[in-house]
């Protein structure tokens, strides 16, 4: 539902003029009722039905329109205010959303729908007490409604008015008779008021009423613990055990227990016999171990790595078919640093749940981290057979599309996808420079420039695109001023990056000028570009041009050697038979 505005006119004739005094069923006198002459009420009937079949498709600007036009000729219809009410709460303006539905409650104060959804606004609006009057005028309406009772001890607590709570609560409970939920929320005051006795007297109505309920049994043992009665809270969970030995879930508190009183060797033997047991589920075995997972130093968690993989392998066996256990595994091996164990993990997982979108995308990180591209094709082409419209999915695939030298399987891959990134602007980004990169590699051109210019309407800051941008036009010697002015912008922003400094030499270095590209290329040697093949070429090339062809060739065999070093399949014959043209000649070839 959109938002909408409406104008002065119609804001006067929906709300009128505010009151401050606080709201009563009985504040206002009683209204008479508006006749209506035959034409208005034609009007009235026609506008209504155009309202009630506006707000039915959507529409609800023109809905409120029609609903106004309805309260121009009868101001007290409680239903279009009721109904108008219903559309501001639907866009989360509940203020005005009261305002009109005390209105409604005004003109018609005998409709209990229209109560309830006032009071459920006033609640919204965290005027508790207003929504406390209205139920206790319901509860005088109807005092044996278990409903208007629970509710209105729930507000009473809400608003710390604890024994009109316990006094409603006893209320509904002579109405109905014995009830677990109130005797629980009658604990729950207790407990809040510090009340150790009364607590304990709420549960032992259950364990009296119900003797054979080990988790009644649960209930005591938790508040004794609550209280720190930890020797009557052991000897309650060792009693839950005597009673139901696959009750085994209670070693985690017992392990809490031991844990707050400092001794080690007890706490490490009930969290053990917990994880353990085919009778505890995986769920709350995996909640006891996340915090283990995530721990800001593992050294000081109360179990060494070698114990937590134990417990991770038992979890495996024991439940062998759930993919949980295999996700929360991998990610503990990956918070390690063991990459490649945890890919294993996360591999095992997605063949148990291959709908799981999120662990799709963390397998294509995991071998992109491990750079195993050719593995990320297989696992990126069976994601996207799943989520054929995820986005990460289909950035993560092409950038591996591109890394094996399938920049045409890139860009159709990318394009098959990109306008249907709506959400999203930072990914939409990030998949328009990716575009561009691959559409350049598989000589597009045209289609690389315009898909780099989408990226930088999302982000003009995007370095990676300013650069490979303006390097591109600089190689199709193509509006090179536009480069000069983004390639600058990345040394701006980078003064000390040697690939940004390598590109706006080359760029300078095309347009003539070679002494300061001899400036800017010497800044991007020093500043680690020597161990780049690619800009001591640059180097040698540019000296060439500036009458120094000695060291130029010192340069390009130094590039050379580092061509030959390098273990990068992209490197293609081509060029390096150029630069050995270049050694042999002594000259610059392009």
């Amino acid at each position: 539902m959109r938002l909408f505005f409406l104008g002065f006119t119609l804001l006067l004739i929906l709300f009128g003029c505010k009151s401050n005094r606080s709201f009563s069923i009985h504040s206002y006198p009683p209204v008479p009722k508006v006749d209506l002459t035959e034409e208005n009420a034609r009007k009235f009937d026609y506008f209504f039905y155009e309202a009630n079949k506006e707000k039915f498709l959507g529409n609800y600007e023109k809905s409120v329109t029609y609903y106004a036009e309805c309260l121009r000729i009868d101001s007290t219809s409680s239903v279009c205010l009721y109904e108008l009410a219903n559309i501001y709460s639907g866009i989360n303006q509940y203020g005005k959303a009261a305002e009109l539905m005390q209105k409604a409650v005004h003109f018609n104060p005998l409709n209990e729908w229209y109560q309830l959804a006032l009071a459920d606004l006033f609640h919204r609006t965290e005027k508790i007490s207003e929504a406390i009057k209205i139920y206790e005028h319901l509860v005088k309406i109807k005092p044996q409604s278990e409903e208007y009772l629970y509710t209105l001890s729930q507000l009473y607590a809400q608003s710390n008015q604890f024994t009109l709570a316990l006094k409603t609560l006893d209320r509904l409970e002579s109405e109905i008779g014995f009830n677990e939920t109130i005797i629980m929320e009658k604990m729950k005051i207790y407990i809040h008021l510090n009340n150790e006795k009364l607590s304990y007297a709420e549960v032992e109505k259950l364990i009296k009423k119900y003797p054979g309920q080990v988790i009644y049994l649960g209930y005591l043992a938790d508040l004794y613990s609550y209280f720190k009665k930890y020797d009557k809270a052991i000897t309650t969970y060792t009693k839950m055990l005597s009673m139901d030995p696959t009750y085994e879930s209670v070693y985690f508190s017992m392990a809490s227990i031991y844990y707050q009183r400092n001794d080690t060797l007890l706490f490490k033997t009930n969290y053990s016999k917990a994880i353990n047991s085919k009778h505890v589920a995986l769920e709350q075995k995996i909640q006891k171990l996340i915090p283990f997972l995530i721990s800001d130093n593992p050294e000081s968690s109360s179990f060494n790595d070698n114990e937590l993989e134990q417990f991770f392998q038992q979890l495996l066996i024991l439940h062998p078919f759930d993919s949980q256990g295999y996700i929360l595994y991998g990610n503990f091996l990956r918070n390690r640093g063991k990459s490649d164990l945890a890919l294993v993990k996360f591999q095992t997982a997605i063949e148990l749940e291959p709908t799981n979108e999120q662990l799709w995308q963390d397998i294509l990180f995991l071998q992109a981290e491990l750079r195993l591209f050719t593995d990320m094709l297989l696992t990126g082409n069976n994601a996207l057979s799943y989520f054929p419209s995820n986005g990460v999915i289909t950035l993560l695939y092409s950038s591996a599309l591109m890394q094996c030298n399938k920049a045409n399987e890139a860009v159709s891959v990318i394009n098959a996808i990109i306008d249907t990134i709506t959400n999203n602007p930072p990914l939409k980004g990030q998949l328009y420079a990716l575009l561009g990169d691959a559409a350049y590699k598989a000589g597009l051109s045209d289609t690389a420039f315009v898909a780099y210019d989408e990226a930088l309407k999302i982000n003009d800051r995007n370095l990676g695109v300013l650069n490979n941008y303006s390097y591109y036009l600089s190689l199709d010697n193509r509006d090179l001023d536009k480069a000069e002015k983004m390639s600058s912008r990345t040394i701006e922003l980078e003064p000390g990056n040697s690939t940004f400094l390598d590109t706006y030499a080359w760029i300078l270095f095309k347009k003539g000028r070679y002494l300061e590209a001899k400036f800017i290329i010497e800044r991007a040697i020093d500043n680690g570009g020597d161990t780049n093949f690619e800009i001591v070429e640059h180097y040698g090339d540019i000296l060439y041009f500036n009458g120094d062809v000695q060291n130029a060739i010192i340069q390009w065999e130094k590039a050379h050697i580092l061509m030959q070093s390098h273990t990068d399949e992209s490197i293609d014959s081509k060029r390096l038979h150029t630069i050995q043209q270049k050694i042999l000649n002594r000259r610059f070839i392009d």
